[in-house]
């Protein structure tokens, strides 16, 4: 029997174990998440990393790019396979049922409630119709809805969250998870692709410095203070990813990390600098005078700063330290 040997292959297990390069998957250019695997050529190098390889979480998104020579061959092994459906953004029915209806309900809503004691009622609709924060009746009631909407207005996610009404902090509920989300609730598939928290208002402020926070929480609240930077968020600090922030290529982009993830915000940020005009860190959340005032921990951010009791908007110099 006759055999054709072709020059691209996925790596083996083998393979992975002996290369460093192979042994933590890279971000799929296509969802945004670590499940990227490059192809290898007959000699075992990668083949352009960044162009060529298969994302493995299959069902939920199946994003594949072949290398010259490969193509054929895997669609003629592949016939009689029919691909899984990509999950799909809300569609019409589902934003007047779902999305639509979530717009309302803000004075049971835990987290409007705590913003009503650090803002006026004037910002805080401000921030409800800036962001599209939404309520739902889970977690025993009032908890808030992040929609993810993107620059063309796709309605990625909607995650849900709870929060004390008294101290804005999160309320962690065992068996039920800490977070959850409108499409596991209504049952409606596997989860779309991430895109940033906020990432619609792109496009009405052109202009503005873009602040990158890890919580949605977090931008929220900063929006009500820094005035003259739009804050996004990325939803938490391993999700700071070159694939989410294409959407930004271009602009001047800020980075606010948590207490303790200086580092690790400023070495992403250095390498996708090439994506922005300007990229800039903030290090007032390792500043001693700030952590002693405010009493911070790991994990705390800018919003803890604002909604402490200690709080005078003159402590808000913010130093912009280009990468």
């Amino acid at each position: 029997m006759l055999t054709q040997k072709y020059n691209f292959h996925l790596p083996t297990a083998k393979e992975r174990e002996a290369n460093k390069d192979l042994r933590g998957k890279m971000i799929c250019p296509e969802c945004g998440e670590n499940s990227f695997v490059p192809y290898l050529d007959a000699s075992g190098s990668i083949v352009d990393k960044d162009k060529f390889g298969r994302c493995e979480r299959v069902n939920s998104c199946g994003f594949i790019r072949y290398p010259s020579g490969v193509e054929a061959h895997q669609k003629a092994k592949t016939t009689s396979i029919q691909p899984q459906p990509r999950p799909k953004f809300l569609d019409e029915k589902q934003r007047d049922e779902i999305f639509k209806p979530s717009l309302r309900g803000y004075d049971t809503n835990h987290l409007i409630i705590y913003l009503r004691s650090l803002f006026d009622e004037e910002t805080v609709n401000k921030m409800i119709t800036g962001y599209y924060l939404g309520t739902i009746d889970h977690f025993n009631g009032g908890a808030t809805v992040f929609w993810q909407v993107d620059k063309y207005g796709n309605i990625h996610r909607g995650k849900i969250m709870q929060y004390d009404p008294t101290t804005g902090k999160r309320i962690k509920y065992k068996g039920n998870g800490l977070i959850s989300s409108i499409h596991a609730i209504h049952d409606l598939g596997d989860l779309p692709s991430e895109c940033l928290f906020g990432e619609h208002l792109l496009s009405k402020h052109r202009n503005m410095f873009v602040g990158l926070v890890e919580s949605e929480k977090t931008a929220v609240i900063a929006s009500g203070v820094v005035t003259d930077c739009l804050f996004l968020a990325t939803g938490g600090c391993s999700k700071l990813s070159a694939a989410m922030c294409q959407v930004l290529k271009g602009r001047n982009v800020v980075l606010f990390p948590d207490n303790g993830k200086f580092d690790e915000w400023q070495e992403k940020g250095r390498k996708m600098r090439h994506l922005f005009n300007t990229i800039s860190i903030v290090d007032i959340m390792e500043r001693k005078e700030t952590i002693d005032r405010y009493g911070l921990h790991d994990g705390d951010d800018i919003g803890d700063i604002i909604a402490s009791p200690n709080f005078d908007i003159k402590d808000m110099k913010i130093e912009l330290q280009q990468l």
